[in-house]
C-alpha cells in the first residue's frame, strides 16, 4: 500500500494491481511492477478506458464510468482477501460471470476460512471492496487507519484465533482467467457480450478493433 500511495501522490493509477505484479527485491522490500497500463492524472482528473484483469478490476471500470485512483485500492483489497482466504471475493468461472459478480460487488466472509481473521482485517477488506467509491478508503486511509505508525505492520490476525490453513498457490492457480490480459479474456467470452455492461461490449476488445 506504500508504492500505491506513493504512486497516487504522484498522480499516477496503476489500473492493474494483482499478485504478478507485486515483486520482492533482493533486500525483501516489495515492489509495485508493470506499469504499462498505468494513466498520469493531474489533480482531480480522472481516468477512463477498460484497463485492468479479470477479478481484481475494480467496478466503476466496468461500469464505463470516468473513475481515480481508488480503482488500486479496489484491486488490492482483492489481493489481501485472496490471501487471506485463497479465492477471490467475487468468483466466476467465465469473464461475464468474473464481470457480474464484480458489478454486484456482495462481499462474503465464509466462517470456515474467516472464523480466525480478526474483525480489524475484515473491516478494512470492507473499506477497501466498498463498491461506493466515495465511502471507499484511498490508499492513505488504509495506511494511516490499519498500519502501525513505527513498523507499517498491519493488524491482521487476532492472537486468539490460530492462523488461517489453506494451500493458496493451488487454488489460486486453479482460478479461470487468472493470468490472461483482460482483452484476451473479453474475447474468450465474445459469443456472449450481449450480458456485458455497454461500455465493455461495444469495447474496440471487443470489436476487433485492437487495444493495448
Amino acid at each position: 500500500m506504500t508504492a500505491v500511495s506513493h504512486c497516487h501522490r504522484k498522480g499516477v493509477i496503476h489500473r492493474d494491481v494483482k499478485p504478478d505484479n507485486v515483486l520482492f527485491d533482493s533486500w525483501n522490500s516489495v515492489r509495485l511492477a508493470d506499469f504499462g497500463s498505468a494513466a498520469v492524472v493531474a489533480g482531480a482528473e480522472a481516468a477512463a478506458g477498460v484497463v485492468g484483469t479479470p477479478y481484481y478490476v475494480a467496478p466503476e471500470v466496468l461500469s464505463g464510468w470516468e473513475y481515480g485512483e481508488k480503482v488500486d485500492v479496489w484491486s488490492c483489497g482483492v489481493v489481501l482477501y485472496i490471501m487471506l482466504a485463497g479465492f477471490p471475493p467475487f468468483y466466476g468461472e467465465t469473464a461475464v460471470e468474473i464481470f457480474d459478480a464484480v458489478l454486484r460487488a456482495n462481499l462474503r466472509f465464509p466462517t470456515r476460512v474467516f472464523g480466525s481473521v480478526s474483525p480489524a482485517a475484515k473491516d478494512l477488506l470492507r473499506r477497501m471492496l466498498c463498491k461506493d467509491v466515495y465511502r471507499r478508503f484511498s490508499a492513505e486511509q488504509v495506511l494511516s487507519k490499519f498500519f502501525t505508525h513505527s513498523t507499517h505492520c498491519f493488524l491482521l490476525c487476532s492472537s486468539e484465533f490460530p492462523p488461517v490453513s489453506f494451500n493458496s498457490k493451488h487454488k489460486i492457480n486453479g482460478f479461470p482467467l487468472e493470468n490472461k490480459p483482460f482483452h484476451l479474456c473479453l474475447r474468450l467470452e465474445h459469443p456472449f457480450n450481449i450480458f456485458l455492461p455497454k461500455s465493455v461490449a461495444g469495447h474496440p476488445w471487443m470489436t476487433g478493433g485492437g487495444g493495448t
